[in-house]
């Protein structure tokens, strides 16, 4: 799994991992704000499979649409798979 549940001791160390995090700058988040990379956390996090049909629609079509909004229905033919 991408997503792992860690406990950080002592706590000031998250306090000092959270101040790093806020000081990195903000990365173009590319199409649909970062949604290939959401999607892949997220079928990992339900366990569901990941469609690279999906990944690949968004990083390609999106991009090149300029799209940033995410339409579910542009995916719905993938059902029938």
């Amino acid at each position: 799994r991408i997503l792992k549940k860690v406990t950080v001791e002592p706590s000031d160390r998250l306090a000092n991992l959270q101040a790093l995090w806020d000081s990195q700058t903000v990365a173009e988040l590319g199409p649909c704000g970062g949604f290939s990379q959401m999607y892949a956390c997220v079928c990992d996090w339900l366990g569901f499979p990941y469609r690279e049909e999906v990944q690949w629609d968004v990083d390609t079509i999106y991009l090149t649409q300029d799209t940033r909004e995410l339409n579910l229905q542009d995916f719905s033919h993938l059902d029938h798979r």
